[in-house]
Parts: structure tokens; sequence; C-alpha cells
């Protein structure tokens, strides 16, 4: 009994050891939030990591209200829900939320954006757009969140934004050095440990139309200390995640030959959508460097439904009709048009939309060209009257001239 006593009391020591010296560790996970002020209205945004979330809209999520008036929306977009508050898994590299930030009605002034940010696990990048709702064109260089705590610019309207989440992934390797000699002892070599990291960054989810061609830009970034060479690209649609064969997709690169420490490599993918099948893919765009054995992914999600297209197309023109009060007219035919889309006349829908659109283009021409024959009308009566006054001085002199002469006879 004493023997199994001291047993007992010596495994009881030793898992108390490997306890305390080996701790259970659970990664940080991501909780941002993300406050913007325009014109006295204030709304909040907030991104979290939750492992036991998806990327896709579930009961983790807090969709965003509708905005009556005298109040302002911060939120996300994800498969056409819009949210406050986006809980989402991170399983991936790398990650683009779009973020909308409105007001009803239509504000102008600075608009502020704020945040309290200073987690190490990820990496979280700004980006501004502007007015532009396909999240193309970038307004200002990228935003740091981790090396800055706000971001202002004079804005009206509807503002697009998106964050760039992503995790670093570092990788550790030893590189010979010269090593110096002191008090007389020998030269040697010591082991400098310089660490690797490779991101992939592109947005995290598109929305996109039924037989449809699009081109996603990515780019490769060796944000670590050591120069990389050989990296490998490629992707694929999982078919483990609901892929299909009727999607292809390609880099215009499949190899990076060579990336200095601090550089960068952009790389377009196309993808090409051959399908009438509404619902949700997946793509992988893959790394990896042989010579480090190492290897990444990092997740692009696509979300295909019909009649995306003529909702770039309702965008297009309430930002127009916001930015130019002269089209209010056009209103009842873009009311009409979202009539029909509701009851997925798709064909007829579009057809109104773009009478909206074209009559807005056409009275706004109309009313540049007026501005313009009336500035020249103004400058031709300028000129007119600068000539009748230059011809009646010489007339007048003329004839100042030819009375002095007879006077003088």
């Amino acid at each position: 009994m004493k023997k199994r006593g001291n047993l007992f009391a010596f495994v009881s020591a030793v898992l108390i050891v490997v306890v305390f010296a080996f701790p259970l560790v659970k990664a940080d996970e991501l909780n941002l939030a993300v406050n913007g002020a325009l014109g006295g209205l204030s709304s909040d945004f907030r991104t979290v990591t939750d492992s036991d979330s998806n990327w896709n809209y579930d009961g983790f999520d807090l969709v965003a209200p509708t905005t009556p008036s005298n109040y302002s929306r911060f939120y996300s977009n994800v498969s056409e829900n819009l949210l406050s508050v986006d809980v989402w898994s991170f399983n991936g590299s790398s990650r683009t939320i779009n973020l909308i930030f409105d007001t009803n009605p239509a504000a102008s002034g600075t608009l502020v954006l704020s945040w309290n940010y200073s987690s190490t696990e990820y990496n979280v990048t700004l980006k501004d757009y502007g007015t532009d709702s396909t999240y193309t064109t970038q307004v200002e260089s990228d935003v740091n969140m981790r090396n800055s705590s706000s971001y202002s610019k004079s804005s009206t309207g509807t503002r697009y934004f998106t964050l760039t989440v992503i995790q670093n992934v570092v990788g550790t390797t030893a590189v010979p050095s010269s090593g110096g000699s002191s008090g007389g002892g020998g030269g040697g070599t010591v082991e400098e440990v310089k660490t690797f990291s490779l991101k992939i960054i592109h947005i995290g989810f598109i929305s996109v139309d039924k037989k449809d061609k699009i081109k996603i830009p990515i780019e490769v970034v060796n944000d670590g200390q050591l120069n990389l060479v050989g990296i490998k690209l490629g992707v694929f649609v999982d078919p483990k995640l609901n892929g299909s064969r009727s999607i292809t997709a390609a880099l215009d690169i499949d190899e990076i030959s060579s990336l200095a420490s601090g550089e960068s490599k952009n790389v377009t993918l196309t993808v090409n959508i051959d399908t009438d099948e509404e619902g949700e893919y997946n793509l992988n765009i893959q790394a990896q460097i042989d010579s480090l054995s190492y290897s990444d992914s990092s997740l692009i999600r696509i979300s295909i439904k019909e009649g995306k297209k003529i909702k770039d197309k309702f965008i297009f023109i309430e930002n127009l009709i916001s930015e130019n009060p002269e089209c209010a007219e056009v209103k009842e035919t873009v009311d009409e048009a979202r009539l029909l889309f509701e009851e997925r006349d798709f064909g007829a829908a579009e057809k109104k939309v773009n009478e909206a659109i074209y009559s807005c283009q056409r009275l706004l021409l109309k009313l540049q060209l007026k501005d313009f024959v009336y500035s020249n009308k103004t400058e031709i009566m300028i000129y007119t009257v600068a000539i009748v006054s230059v011809l009646s001085a010489l007339i007048a002199y003329y004839y100042y001239r030819k009375a002095r002469l007879m006077n003088g006879r």
C-alpha cells in the first residue's frame, strides 16, 4: 500500500508539472469595433471571429436595422444580408469585408472613423473606395489600423470601405553569419534567426451574376525578414466545399521566382462562371515554398445570384439621383424597375433601370450644354461690346483729327 501511495504521489506530481509546463493556449480572437460619425450622426460596426460561426449569415450575426430619418448605419454586406455585427470563423490567411456607411437623409461633411485596436494576432487594413459601390477604385492610401486609431475624409452620401483581415503566419529560419573575435578569442560563425512571413491579400467575398466573368486582384506580400524564392501559386474550386465544374479559375502568374523582404507582387485571378445555378462556391488560393517546406491557402467565397448586375445599376442610379437632385423626376421609373425586379422579371427590370439611367444622364448633359451656350453667349456679348467701343473710339478720334485739320487751314 505504501508503494502504491508513493506511485500515486509521483504520477500526480508529474501531471501537475506537465499541466503547468504546457498550458492549453487558444489563439486570440479578433474583436474590432469601428465607429463612423458624420454630421452629428454616429453608428458602430463590429467584426468578431468565433470558431463556432461561419462566413455566411448565421445566429451569431446581428442584422443592421432599417435606417429611419436622421439616423446612420455602418454595416457589412454578406450574401445580401446587412450586418452591424459580423461574426465569422477565421479558416484562412485573409478575409476582406465590404463595409458601407450611409445616412438618412444623405449628409455631407467630414466623415470620421475611429477605433481602438492593438492585436498582434491579426493585421487589419482599411481601404476607402469613396462612392464606388463596386470597390474598384481606391481613393486614399491603405490605413494600417494597428498603427493609427482614426481616419477622416470629406464625404457626401453613401461611402464604401473594405477591411482586410490577415492572420500573422510567421516562421523562422537560421541564417549563418560571420562572427567577430574579442579578448584574444578565435573567429567563428553564429546563426542569426530570421523570420519569414508571406501574406496573400484579396477580397474575401464577392457576389456575381450567372454566366459572368470576373477578374479579382490579388497581392502577394513578403513582410518577413527573409528574401523568398520559388513561390508557387495555384487556385482551385474546392469540390468538398460546394464546388462546381461550371466554375473555372486561373491566375495570370503561377510562380514568383523571387520576392525580397518588404516587396509585393500583384497577381490577377480570372474566374469564369458558366452556370445557371445560384449558390455559394469557394476558391482556394494556394502558395507554396519548397525550400522552406512552407505552404498556405486562402479562401474566396463567391455568391452567384441572378440579378446582381441589375442591383449594381440600382445602386448607381440612386447615387446619381442623390448627388444630382435634377434627376429626381426619374425616381418613379426606378420604383417601377424595383417592382419588376421583386417579381423576378429581370429583363423588364433591367430595361426600366437603364431607361432611368439614360434619362438622368441625358438631362444632366442638357443642363451642361445650356450652361455652355449661356457662357458662350455671354462671352460673345462681351466681345461685341468691346469691338463696338473700340470702333466708336476710332471714329470719334477720326472726326476730332479732321476738325483740327480744318481749323488749322
